[in-house]
């Protein structure tokens, strides 16, 4: 899945870094990225936790680069959920 959606995680000495490469499935790469960009127009009337680190990001990086930090964010949690088979755990303020 990680491979087949271009998420690698690329260990390095310094620790792990989540990225989106271009590699892998073109189809399921654009469908992250087009949700993130989604979740980031509408940031704005967002006050959970997410929504405040979407704004941050995007403060401090621009929009583009917060929409593919996002998109990977995405990726990580869900390929997470689906190798521990676990549900999705919404934390709230």
């Amino acid at each position: 899945m990680v491979r087949a959606s271009s998420l690698d995680s690329d260990i390095r000495w310094e620790g792990a870094h989540d990225r989106i490469t271009k590699r892998g499935n073109v189809n399921l790469r654009a469908l992250f990225t087009h949700g993130a960009q989604t979740v980031m127009r509408h940031v704005e009337n967002k006050t959970d936790l997410q929504g405040q680190w979407a704004k941050s990001i995007r403060d401090r990086r621009g929009f583009n680069k917060s929409v593919v930090a996002l998109a990977a964010k995405h990726g990580s949690i869900l390929w997470s959920m689906l190798s521990k088979s676990t549900d999705c755990q919404l934390v709230t303020n």
